[in-house]
């Protein structure tokens, strides 16, 4: 019983170390940010020992936890856009009025068909959204690299996000927010 009992032991710690070893990764897509990568690249995210790696056609992108700063996920790509609504500069006005008299002339028969048929394509494009939403997550990567703020906003797998986030924040030390 002894005997089993060590064999057992020994292979959990060898499984933990092998699994420890192993860098955790998944399928991801650069969707924003400040890094020199074409938008929509497709590639590996990794979790490396001392960074968070972008293995992408041949090539390799890493962000030392060091300079880090922040990491956020989100359902939404657009929840760490920054985007600022000022108003136009005084001078310029970039609006456009347009005015419309809609209930002037009887609709005709063409008007009518294409009415029915936005409001099908709308149901259609709001179905399709809705169904695909749950699929990804996006993780938002802050860091500061020679004194300036850099952005990286990878598209990941809901499936594959979990893993990701238990080992990017114990490797990194950074609590990861939700927005």
């Amino acid at each position: 019983m002894k005997k089993a009992f060590s064999i057992f032991t020994a292979f959990i710690l060898l499984f933990e170390l092998t699994y420890a070893a192993a860098p955790v990764e998944c399928k991801a897509s650069y969707v924003a940010g400040s890094i020199g990568i074409s938008i929509n690249t497709r590639g590996t995210l990794q979790v490396g020992e001392e960074a968070l790696i972008f293995l992408y056609r041949g090539n390799r992108y890493e962000i030392p936890y060091e300079q880090i700063t922040q990491l956020q996920y989100s359902k939404k790509k657009k929840a760490f856009d920054n985007i600022s609504l000022k108003p136009d500069p005084p001078g310029i006005s970039l609006r456009t009025i347009t005015k419309y008299d809609t209930f002037s002339s009887k609709l005709s028969a063409f008007e009518i068909v294409m009415m029915v048929l936005t409001a099908v394509a709308l149901i259609i494009a709001v179905t399709v959204a809705a169904s695909t939403s749950g699929k990804y997550r996006y993780l938002n990567v802050v860091y500061e690299e020679d004194g300036k703020i850099g952005r990286a906003t990878f598209k990941i797998k809901t499936d594959d996000l979990q893993k990701i986030l238990l080992t990017l924040s114990s490797k990194s030390g950074i609590d990861i927010l939700e927005r």
